[in-house]
């Protein structure tokens, strides 16, 4: 807990401290906040889950590129296109429209 109440993700480490005949004489604690970097890869697991779960939905859509980069879609993979599209409000220039 921060020194405000708040609540973060850290990683901390901590150390004993002894004296030259190995007596305790206390901890050193070292304490990184990791909040960032948690919320990141919470944010790529669910990124990758509804990757997955379109994916599932048309598992046979094909895709071909041509020497001059044109692309060309399937009707399976337009339509998986188009639902990726609208879920990340993305355009996609040439392929499916």
């Amino acid at each position: 807990m921060r020194k405000d109440g708040a609540q973060f993700w850290a990683n901390a480490v901590i150390t004993a401290s002894r004296d030259h005949r190995g007596e305790l004489r206390g901890f050193a604690l070292v304490t990184c906040d990791v909040t960032e970097r948690r919320q990141a890869q919470e944010a790529l697991r669910r990124s990758e889950e509804r990757y997955r779960r379109l994916v599932a939905l048309l598992p046979e859509a094909t895709f071909a590129r041509s020497g001059n980069r044109r692309a060309s879609a399937d009707s399976t993979l337009t339509r998986l296109l188009d639902v990726v599209r609208r879920c990340l409000n993305l355009r996609f220039n040439g392929l499916g429209g």
